[in-house]
């Protein structure tokens, strides 16, 4: 399931954004509206609500686009003026639609842009440049009809394809945070991972039309998934990443296991006045014990000092599609750079800033390997 924003604006083809909400709704996704002024021309409010589960005309202090663009998988303007078109190529954030579509960007979420307007306007160098500067951006673009000297809004079917993304039908497992491993009743060893890396790419993934599952330990951070599997300790871990490989095309293993747990646990709490000797034994290698088992594609984490030469270290030892060279430094952190290996050892991307940057690499990895199931 896709959560999917519908922009609607002032185009004459806004009259077919009811049946687009059903058919969306149809099809299993949830879907709200935005739309703006122009639009409630040609399309009435009353029509938009009975398709769609809420629909926003106006912003109030409580920034309803915001929330919008938080809340959505994809915003799609359908249908698209050249108005807004051109507003959102150069950040011209001044009617609910724009708003929500270029906050929906900052957020890493996916944009569609379907144009419908009169074939010349859409022949137009302006229109041209707004749509070539979008996909630059990032967006993607549902081209429309040419009939009868109009770009018409493009079909239902096409529109609803581009929403569920290249990856639906695809099942994605997602490992991501740390492992906690007990050494009496109160402390444990772990690491300082977020999780946010794996949160960022469920987010993508879901985006596509992936349906995901998450199995993970504790998160610092919000995650989405369509099912969500918290475990402690890396055993569990691998229990559970195990009971699901059947059922799975792909798995990222972005999670940060705890290496090693205490040989014995202590009962109850440990005497902090007290020295203690602790003997540390490994804990299970989940790729290791899971990768050479399962037929999907498979994409690695590895953390090293050396972030390539530790990548093709594991890529001798363990048969993956995908390895992130992940340094140090990147767990817990807001932003790093990473090198993605194909299973050969070469270097396919390198990836600098934000990790949303590294989750888009991923995710776009992921679509040339697995081609929407």
């Amino acid at each position: 399931m896709v959560n999917v924003v519908v922009g609607v604006t002032g185009s004459v083809a806004a009259y077919r954004a009811p049946d687009l909400c059903r058919e969306l709704e149809r099809r299993g996704h949830a879907v709200r509206v935005v739309a703006t002024e122009s639009a409630l021309r040609f399309v009435g409010r009353d029509a938009l609500g009975l398709a769609a589960e809420e629909v926003v005309t106006e912003l109030t202090e409580r920034a309803e686009h915001v929330r919008l663009a938080e809340w959505a998988d994809a915003v799609l303007i359908a249908p698209a003026t050249l108005n807004t078109l051109a507003k959102l190529a150069h950040g011209v954030a001044d009617t609910p639609v724009t708003l929500t579509a270029l906050a929906s960007l900052g957020a890493g979420k996916r944009l569609i842009v379907a144009p419908a307007m009169a074939e010349p306007m859409y022949r137009s160098p302006p229109a041209r440049r707004a749509l070539r500067r979008l996909r630059e951006m990032g967006v993607t673009v549902v081209p429309p009809r040419i009939e009868e000297g109009k770009a018409k809004l493009a079909g239902l079917e096409d529109l609803v394809r581009a929403v569920e993304g290249e990856l639906a039908g695809v099942r994605v497992l997602v490992t991501g945070g740390p492992t906690l491993e007990p050494l009496d009743d109160v402390r444990v060893l772990t690491n300082p991972s977020s999780g946010r890396t794996a949160a960022l790419i469920c987010e993508q993934l879901r985006a596509a039309g992936a349906e995901v599952i998450l199995v993970h330990g504790p998160l610092r951070v919000e995650a989405p998934a369509d099912e969500r599997v918290e475990v402690r300790t890396t055993e569990e871990m691998l229990e559970e990443v195990r009971r699901r490989i059947g059922d799975v095309d792909a798995i990222v293993m972005a999670a940060a296991p705890a290496d090693f747990r205490p040989r014995e646990r202590a009962e109850g709490k440990l005497d902090s006045r007290s020295r203690h000797t602790v003997e540390l034994v490994p804990t299970p290698k989940i790729v290791e014990e899971v990768f050479p088992e399962f037929d999907g594609v498979k994409v690695a984490f590895k953390v090293d000092p050396d972030p390539v030469e530790g990548a093709r270290r594991l890529l001798e030892r363990v048969p993956c599609d995908l390895v992130v060279a992940n340094p140090p430094e990147a767990l817990g952190s807001e932003s790093s750079e990473w090198w993605i290996l194909d299973r050969e050892g070469r270097v396919v991307r390198r990836v600098r800033g934000p990790k949303v940057r590294l989750a888009r690499a991923l995710r776009d990895l992921l679509i040339e390997r697995l081609g929407g199931g």
